[in-house]
């Protein structure tokens, strides 16, 4: 799966839906809305490759997104301990 993104945490792609709906939202690029789909599908995906460490993620728990933690900005499950850099 193709999309326009980077290793940004998802509401990177999601945050922006619950203020404009870019249904039929498209350029030269992107089809917006579309792109944000995929982003999220190939996140699921990635998330669900984590349950050797996360064992509590499975098909309806999910995902990775921005948080605070006492020493710097990160991504939730990076707190944890994995990092997949």
């Amino acid at each position: 799966m193709r999309y326009i993104g980077s290793f940004a945490p998802i509401f990177v792609h999601q945050y922006s839906q619950a203020w404009f709906d870019f249904r039929g939202k498209r350029d030269k690029y992107a089809d917006y809305f579309r792109n944000s789909i995929t982003a999220t599908q190939v996140h699921r995906h990635f998330c669900l490759e984590l349950t050797k460490h996360f064992p509590s993620y499975g098909e309806n728990l999910w995902g990775i997104s921005a948080s605070d933690s006492p020493k710097r900005l990160c991504g939730l499950g990076w707190a944890a301990g994995y990092r997949a850099d």
